[in-house]
């Protein structure tokens, strides 16, 4: 019996040694799978860093080497690069507006990541809507329908007999009017302390009907003579601008894609380009223009939409989608149809967005071409007016320097 025990109790113990063994074999071999498979997703990770922001909407290398990025406070120096990421950005959900889903992607962020981007995209649906309609409109933008559909709906309700309605307003001051009283006061605080030059002569670059650079002549006490605006024969989302009416204040002078402006070298001390340079192809073309026809030491101001995440460029997008489709008077029931028969989405040669910028992107284009920025400020017509569902910005840039700095990043 003893014998018989003893037997037993070295095979049990043989089996647990090789157990054991077995264990601590099992335990080293999946450590250094784990630790190949860690080396392998760091290589991994490190060979795409590269890669990620190149397909961003901005370039964030350009901030390292920006010295008016780097006076921004830390919080926002920190959510700038934290846009580079991809749950930052919306890259993932990212529709193109020929795509034509455009409101489905922005409703699924809205859903899963952000319900801000909703209540942005909701306003500016409403932008020109009687408040009775909200309900309806709300389901229309959240239907998950095609844009082509939800512009069809919109267009139809906007045209209504229910939505003719007067907001009363709490300003007396129309259009841009109040922009334009900043915008002359800082020409002011430009001259005195950042050796801008008087103003004598003021362009306006795509002018439309003209009543921007009037008004804004006006308040520098121009007169008809000095102040100047160029822009194409016809841009078909606002269709025809009825310039005629206004071209007795003002000269205006008609240009062509890639063509030079019609002046002389250093012929201005102002330059306005409003909502125009998303529009444009040939950038560089365009800055080396401005800095030609600009006298240095003279200003720039620019209004345009802000974007840093691919949300903004939808929100801007389907802006321009509303003014084509829905509040363009031409729009009627037959050739919005027509339009969608031949697939509506080559429509996208009438919106003419090029590209979308952020002020970063801005600021380093127009440093390479020249310019010294002075300052930004949010574009506001009143006090009551929200920061709206496409941010606007008004940058100021001053002409120091005719010499053109070659680029080492392009947008």
């Amino acid at each position: 019996m003893t014998s018989k025990n003893t037997k037993k109790n070295k095979t049990i113990k043989k089996s647990f040694i090789k157990s054991k063994i077995n264990k601590k074999f099992k335990i080293k071999t999946k450590f250094k799978k784990f630790k190949t498979k860690r080396k392998f997703k760091k290589s991994k990770k490190n060979n795409n860093e590269g890669k990620k922001s190149l397909d961003l909407p901005t370039n964030f290398d350009i901030f390292m080497h920006n010295p008016n990025f780097k006076k921004q406070m830390r919080c926002n120096y920190n959510e700038y690069f934290n846009l580079a990421k991809p749950e930052f950005s919306y890259k993932k959900y990212y529709k193109s507006y020929e795509s034509g889903e455009q409101f489905k992607a922005l409703v699924n962020i809205a859903f899963k990541y952000n319900p801000v981007i909703l209540s942005r995209l909701l306003e500016l649906a409403l932008k020109r809507f009687n408040p009775k309609l909200t309900n309806i409109i709300y389901k229309i933008i959240i239907s998950k329908k095609k844009d082509d559909e939800i512009y069809n709906q919109l267009r139809k309700l906007y045209h209504t007999p229910i939505n003719k309605f007067y907001i009363k307003k709490s300003t007396d001051c129309d259009g841009s009017l109040p922009i334009q009283e900043y915008i002359s006061r800082y020409i002011t605080l430009a001259q005195r302390d950042r050796g801008a030059i008087d103003i004598n002569k003021y362009l306006d670059i795509g002018c439309g009907n003209g009543k921007f650079c009037i008004s804004m002549g006006k308040l520098l006490d121009l007169k008809k003579d000095e102040i100047y605006g160029v822009d194409l024969d016809d841009f078909s989302e606002q269709g025809n601008w009825r310039r005629s009416k206004y071209t007795d204040k003002f000269t205006f002078k008609r240009i062509q894609f890639d063509e030079s402006y019609p002046f002389e070298d250093d012929t201005f001390d102002l330059i306005s380009i409003k909502m125009v340079l998303h529009h444009v192809k040939n950038y560089e073309f365009t800055l080396s223009e401005m800095a030609r026809v600009l006298k240095k030491d003279g200003l720039i101001i620019i209004i345009d939409h802000e974007s840093f995440t691919y949300a903004d460029y939808m929100l801007n997008d389907i802006e321009h989608g509303f003014y084509l489709n829905v509040f363009n008077k031409n729009t009627t029931e037959e050739n919005f149809l027509d339009l969608k028969s031949k697939s509506i989405y080559k429509e996208k040669k009438s919106i003419g967005v090029h590209k979308y910028y952020s002020w970063v992107e801005l600021d380093y284009n127009f440093r390479r071409h020249g310019f010294e920025y002075i300052r930004k400020q949010l574009f506001s017509n009143n006090i009551n007016f929200s920061m709206g569902a496409s941010r606007a910005y008004v940058y100021m840039f001053k002409l120091h320097n005719k010499e053109k700095i070659p680029a080492s990043h392009t947008f």
